[in-house]
C-alpha cells in the first residue's frame, strides 16, 4: 500500500520553512487568520494559501508578515 505524502513534504524547502514558522508565530500570538489579514491588508484566502504552501511569497508580503507579527524577516527565511 502507499505511503500518504504529505503536500508540505513536496514544497521547496524555503517556502515550506516561511509557512511553517508564519504559522507558528501567528498561533504563539494568539491572532486569527482573519485578524493577521486585517494587521496586514491581505485576504484571509491570501493568510491560508501562504501558511499551507500554495503560494510563493513576494519580498513585499514577506515584509508585511514580518511587521505584523513583530519578527525579523531572516526569523522566516533562514534556518
Amino acid at each position: 500500500m502507499p505511503t500518504k505524502i504529505d503536500s508540505m513534504d513536496l514544497l521547496p524547502k524555503h517556502r515550506k520553512l516561511f509557512a511553517s514558522r508564519m504559522k507558528y508565530k501567528r498561533n504563539f500570538l494568539g491572532l486569527s487568520q482573519s485578524r493577521l489579514s486585517q494587521l496586514t491588508g491581505m485576504a484571509t484566502s491570501h493568510i491560508s494559501a501562504l501558511e499551507t504552501g500554495q503560494v510563493n511569497p513576494s519580498l513585499d508580503v514577506m515584509i508585511r508578515i514580518s511587521r505584523a507579527l513583530d519578527e525579523s524577516l531572516a526569523y522566516f527565511v533562514i534556518e
